[in-house]
């Protein structure tokens, strides 16, 4: 079904069957597709900016440079979904699943995540902005330089994936899972990462500059040449750490462990 560039603009779809259908450079805005079925669709540079598309099955969909600002999307099926370069901006993808989905430069500043969860995706280079919500998951994604400054995610999984040189600036990371994480050169500088867990975490040159990491567990982590100055770290875990050559000044680790933790060259200074 061929709908490429059609204006369809509050148009009622719910419960459509759109599988497979075409809908390049299409005009959705303030459609109503809850329910609707849209497998294997092309919205490829469609404007679908404040629509309801509540519950939309869109796995295998080509969403590249799609427009989904302010859209709801909760409990909508993205698997295998092709999203590089969409805008998701300030929209709800409560519940969400994103199983080997391709969100490469997407835009998702401002959105709503709530228990969304993300599967084997690439969102190399997106943006999380100011991204929010409870009980998202990254499992085994690929978060290589992504942007999540000022992103308030307490509790956010992300065991297991690569987020080399990735952005978690001002963040709101309480209670985060960062265990066996790739995460070199990544930005943690004025996180709030209380309770935090980096087990096994390879965090060489990653920066903490002023971080909240109190109660936080770096077991076995590599902090190699880390910048830590100013960061809260009393009562974490660093037993095995790797702190070669990092630079604490002025640090807080008032009853920190640091059971068997390599100190050699590091730069240490207490408050």
């Amino acid at each position: 079904r061929d709908l490429s560039n059609a204006v369809l603009a509050g148009a009622d779809l719910r419960g459509a069957n759109l599988e497979g259908a075409n809908l390049t450079g299409a005009v959705l805005s303030g459609a109503k597709l809850s329910g609707a079925r849209a497998r294997k669709a092309v919205f490829h540079g469609a404007d679908l900016t404040g629509a309801d598309l509540k519950g939309v099955d869109l796995s295998e969909a080509d969403l590249r440079e799609a427009d989904f600002t302010e859209t709801n999307l909760a409990d909508a099926g993205l698997r295998l979904s092709r999203a590089g370069r969409a805008i998701f901006a300030r929209a709800d993808l409560s519940r969400a699943g994103f199983e080997d989905a391709d969100l490469t430069r997407a835009d998702l500043s401002g959105t709503r995540l709530h228990r969304a969860r993300f599967v084997r995706s690439r969102l190399a280079d997106a943006s999380l902005h100011r991204a929010w919500g409870t009980g998202v998951r990254f499992e085994k994604c690929d978060l290589a330089r992504i942007r999540a400054s000022q992103a308030r995610l307490p509790g956010v999984v992300c065991a297991g994936s690569k987020g080399a040189d990735s952005v978690w600036e001002e963040a709101e990371l309480h209670g985060a899972d960062f265990s066996q994480c790739v995460l070199n050169g990544a930005e943690f500088s004025f996180a709030f990462l209380a309770d935090a867990r980096f087990v096994a975490a390879n965090l060489r040159e990653a920066r903490f500059v002023e971080a909240v990491l109190q109660r936080a567990d770096f077991t076995r982590a590599n902090l190699y040449q880390s910048r830590l100055t100013r960061a809260d770290f009393r009562h974490a875990k660093l037993c095995e750490a790797n702190l070669y050559e990092a630079e604490c000044w002025e640090i807080r680790i008032e009853s920190a462990d640091l059971t068997d933790a390599n100190l050699r060259q590091t730069k240490l200074q207490e408050i």
